[in-house]
């Protein structure tokens, strides 16, 4: 083959567009973009639903418990160190 037929035979290059948009951005359809984010916010919510009605009884009711006092003594509180800061003890 000849060099300066080869490059005759090629087809022209396709003209650039100036859009700045990525190829098939207009014709991209929102509908599985909507459910992926419907879906994650209906999951957020349900699950706060079900974390409420699993904790709603409440756990710190003291009247159906018997209060026992304590046999232990308080500890004594003892005096605070003496302080030997630059070596005066």
């Amino acid at each position: 083959m000849r060099g300066s037929v080869r490059f005759t035979d090629r087809r022209a290059p396709r003209p650039r567009s100036r859009s700045p948009y990525y190829p098939g951005y207009r014709s991209a359809s929102p509908t599985p973009i909507l459910w992926a984010l419907g879906s994650l916010f209906g999951g957020v919510i349900l699950l706060l639903v079900v974390l409420t009605l699993t904790h709603m009884g409440s756990t710190d009711s003291t009247g159906d418990t018997a209060v026992v006092p304590s046999t232990v003594a308080p500890a004594h509180s003892t005096a605070p160190a003496k302080s030997c800061f630059p070596f005066n003890c």
